[in-house]
């Protein structure tokens, strides 16, 4: 899993006071007209090639290895394209307001992200916790995650009060991993119904997951660097301190957003 750092911000009294004359000028950076929804479709990650023994046809004639291996050894998907996956990032406003970005009316916390995520047809490799048998359908947690960098005006350095109401200062946050575990019973065995494999779907919002992580009024540009699965590893523990930190160091990519080509 990726090493995740904490934010350390250390300036001496002289900075803070000279920074006390530009506060309004600091709450501020450049911005699209809109950046919701995210929604990406998953593919299986498949183990990168290292070890050639054929040739890609032109005009990608690159070195390639076969057969393919998936890089995880837990999860796996059918091969008649039975399966199917996506995960939807929404910006929203929770009642009793209607659109984003939200504005005040009853001095409540209202804007969130909503996460919608699924996936069809998800087998085993082999047998783990959530699998009683290769080939079995899946029925253990999986983890969603991806490397984000957040730059935005929650940085109280020169808030004029503890809640982060503007004018703040605008920064830029270390790159970090945001993970959201899907809950106990997601994924659901189908036991050879159509289509086969077990489905596994989670919708929920990042501040259910993590109070208070969105907030209204600091406008942020979240840079998403690639949406991905993960299984929760053979200990079948997303982690003590998930979400937004997710898993035990055993866990292995499963899927990752992509397209198909059919």
């Amino acid at each position: 899993m990726s090493t995740r750092r904490k934010l350390t911000l250390s300036l001496t009294l002289g900075s803070i006071l000279a920074l006390a004359f530009v506060s309004v000028a600091l709450a501020t950076h450049p911005r699209p007209g809109g950046g919701s929804p995210i929604r990406v479709p998953l593919v299986p990650t498949f183990a990168e090639c290292i070890a050639p023994n054929t040739v890609h046809i032109a005009p990608i004639a690159l070195p390639s290895c076969t057969p393919p291996v998936l890089e995880g050894d837990i999860l796996t998907l059918g091969t008649l394209g039975a399966g199917q996956g996506f995960t939807k990032l929404t910006v929203f406003c929770v009642a009793p307001e209607t659109t984003a970005p939200c504005t005040p009316n009853d001095g409540q916390e209202e804007q969130d992200i909503a996460v919608q995520s699924t996936g069809s047809d998800i087998r085993c490799q082999k047998v783990t916790i959530g699998c009683s048998a290769v080939g079995a359908d899946y029925t253990g947690r999986i983890i969603g995650q991806s490397n984000i960098r957040i730059t935005d005006h929650s940085n109280p350095l020169l808030c004029t009060n503890s809640t982060g109401a503007t004018p703040c200062t605008t920064a830029t946050v270390e790159d970090t991993t945001f993970a959201v575990p899907t809950p106990p019973g997601a994924c659901v065995a189908v036991n050879g119904a159509s289509p086969p494999g077990a489905t596994c779907t989670l919708n929920t919002t990042i501040n259910a997951q993590v109070p208070g992580a969105v907030k209204e009024f600091q406008r942020g540009n979240v840079s998403v660097f690639g949406l991905e699965i993960t299984d929760v590893g053979e200990d079948g523990n997303p982690g003590t301190a998930c979400p937004p930190v997710c898993g035990t160091g055993d866990e292995t990519r499963f899927a990752t957003q992509g397209l198909f080509i059919p």
